[in-house]
C-alpha cells in the first residue's frame, strides 16, 4: 500500500473501520468463537468437540444464543476445566479473540 497523503490514510482507516463494523455485528455462532485453537489454549480440552461431548449443557455448533445461557452446572464446568470463574468470563474472552482476528485478517487480505 502507498500513501500520497494523510487523506488516503483516512480513507483506509475509515473503509476499514466500516467492514469492520459490519463483520462484527452479525451473529457469530459458537462454533466460530470456541475454534479448537481457542479451546485447546484456555481450557483442559484439545478441540471444540471433545469440549462439547464434556459440557453438562447441550451446546450445538450453530447456536447464536448462546450468550443467554444461565445455567449453574455450566459455570461450575468452566471453572473446573478452564482458568475462567464462569460462562460468561470466557465467552467475553472468546468474543475479544475473535474480533481481534476478525481485524487481522483485513490486514493479512489487504
Amino acid at each position: 500500500m502507498r500513501f500520497e497523503g494523510l487523506g488516503d490514510l483516512q480513507k483506509l482507516l475509515d473503509g476499514m473501520k466500516h467492514q469492520i463494523k459490519q463483520e462484527l455485528s452479525g451473529e457469530v455462532t459458537l462454533r466460530q468463537l470456541l475454534t479448537d485453537e481457542y479451546v485447546r489454549a484456555n481450557t483442559n480440552f484439545q478441540n471444540f468437540q471433545q469440549f462439547r461431548e464434556k459440557c453438562p449443557y447441550p451446546l450445538t455448533e450453530n447456536d447464536t444464543q448462546f450468550h443467554f445461557i444461565q445455567d449453574p452446572s455450566l459455570n461450575l464446568f468452566i471453572s473446573q476445566h478452564s482458568d475462567f470463574h464462569d460462562w460468561r468470563q470466557i465467552l467475553h474472552d472468546a468474543k475479544e479473540e475473535y474480533a481481534l482476528s476478525r481485524v487481522k485478517s483485513y490486514f493479512e487480505d489487504s
